[in-house]
């Protein structure tokens, strides 16, 4: 899907729900887990409210009551009163969907992220205990960190 028919489609929206849960693969204990849920980066972004399971990557992203309401995983009555309750309070709605922005906009805007990657390198760099690709030396020389 392209990313301008993502844009309709949130402004088309009313609240984003990610209705997840954790589950293990029981031989290799692999998860399915999206350890960073984009999706919630992008749906905050765009000033969408969101409810959400508690459950690992979307605890990263969204705190309950903050920026976004959360529900136990497989629990079907809580998830329908949190969206009775979205719907009842759009002054909620709107709180939440302003944190939402403000956090996406001051902790996982792609500038924060990478100047948060770049800020490692030179001591990684400098210890001498990691070995870094040449490749890495050169996106930190010109992000102006002079490895």
């Amino acid at each position: 899907m392209s990313h301008h028919h993502i844009h309709t489609c949130y402004a088309a929206s009313d609240l984003l729900v990610l209705a997840s849960r954790d589950s293990r693969n029981p031989v290799t204990s692999a998860s399915n887990v999206e350890t960073m849920c984009r999706v919630l980066c992008e749906a905050t972004a765009t000033g969408m409210p969101v409810l959400a399971s508690r459950s690992d990557g979307i605890l990263s992203v969204i705190h309950d009551g903050d920026n976004g309401l959360l529900f136990d995983p497989e629990n079907i009555r809580q998830l329908t009163e949190e969206i009775q309750l979205l719907h009842a309070q759009p002054e909620l709605r709107n709180q939440l969907a302003t944190r939402g922005q403000f956090r996406a906009r001051e902790e996982f805007d792609w500038q924060h992220i990478l100047a948060g990657h770049l800020a490692v390198f030179p001591h990684t760099l400098e210890s001498g205990t990691v070995r870094v690709p040449s490749v890495i030396r050169t996106i930190v020389f010109f992000a102006g960190l002079g490895a």
